[in-house]
């Protein structure tokens, strides 16, 4: 009541109020990039991997944790509480890796960058190798023994939520680009930079005519659509795709995500990556990530096709 006789009497501040509530809510999104948006680019040089000394169950290990929300201090917000850790893992030849489940309410995205390895998960067993995607359901162990003369890396996602473990073990899943071959092309389009002001470092932003330009996508992972995958323990990953951007104008428009979050990992190429307030050149091996509402878009450079794993995965749309 109180309400309806404030907004009779003052139509005129309540159409203000609105109409600076329009005007002011891009920069309410900006705002909440924060300080720390800028550092959000993370590769063996900024997170060089250290040795582990070895155990009776892991040997010839050596990690860097990349992206640990919970951690880093500077990210001070609550978007990114889904996700646990982003790591880096090395095992030298001859190693072994073996992995307990945590609780059964983590769920991991392995991305194998390097080498090769036979692993067990359960009951399942597999021989993978570079840009292998493995994906490890809730409640299950991880064991893997190298093969061959190379370390064996890969990149580790994990990503948790308060829900029950399934009764029956969800089989794994292992797809590759062999396996799931590029399915999905954009129509055309060119990709250019131009002045913004969100742009603290070199006052460029990229931009895009026709959204999405010169892409080749593959589904690798969507949850609802696996047999046997109808518990809430995978309800966070929305998706995970294989991606590659064409050289001349290739990538995608600055844009954000209001109940998303989302990391790409680089597999082959060089390009302009704009996160938060800075654009920054990635190239194979980096690890972008893009919280939510931030503005993140990126621009082929080079003759070389841009190729990334995205993983992508939220509370709520």
């Amino acid at each position: 009541m109180i309400t309806r006789k404030i907004l009779r009497k003052t139509p005129e501040r309540s159409l203000i109020a609105f109409l600076f509530f329009l005007i002011a809510w891009p920069e309410i999104l900006q705002s909440a990039e924060g300080p720390g948006w800028g550092h959000l680019i993370f590769n063996e040089k900024t997170n060089p991997v250290q040795p582990v000394p070895d155990s009776e169950v892991e040997q010839g290990k050596s990690m860097a944790v990349l992206v640990a929300p919970k951690e880093i201090r500077d990210l001070d917000h609550r978007a990114n509480s889904i996700l646990a850790k982003i790591v880096y893992l090395e095992y030298a030849p001859g190693g072994k890796a073996s992995w307990k489940p945590s609780k059964g309410k983590s769920e991991k995205l392995l991305v194998v960058t390097g080498g090769s390895a036979d692993i067990q998960i359960g009951s399942f067993r597999s021989r993978v190798e570079k840009e292998n995607f493995i994906l490890v359901p809730a409640g299950m162990p991880f064991e893997a023994n190298v093969t061959g003369d190379e370390p064996f890396r890969l990149v580790k996602a994990v990503w948790t939520e308060d829900a029950e473990v399934p009764e029956e073990n969800v089989a794994p899943v292992v797809r590759s680009e062999a396996t799931h071959p590029f399915s999905y092309y954009s129509r055309g389009g060119h990709i250019t930079m131009t002045p913004l002001a969100r742009q603290k470092d070199n006052s460029l932003a990229i931009i895009g005519v026709g959204g999405h330009t010169k892409l080749s996508a593959s589904l690798m992972f969507y949850p609802e659509d696996l047999e046997s995958r109808d518990f809430i323990g995978n309800s966070l990953m929305i998706r995970s795709a294989l991606s590659q951007y064409g050289a001349g104008g290739g990538g995608t428009g600055s844009h954000s995500h209001h109940g998303r979050e989302q990391a790409f990992l680089i597999l082959s190429g060089r390009g302009l990556f704009e996160i938060g307030p800075t654009t920054s050149e990635v190239k194979t091996g980096d690890l972008v990530f893009a919280p939510k509402q931030v503005f993140h878009g990126c621009k082929v450079i080079g003759d070389e096709p841009l190729k990334y794993l995205e993983m992508e995965w939220s509370h709520a749309w």
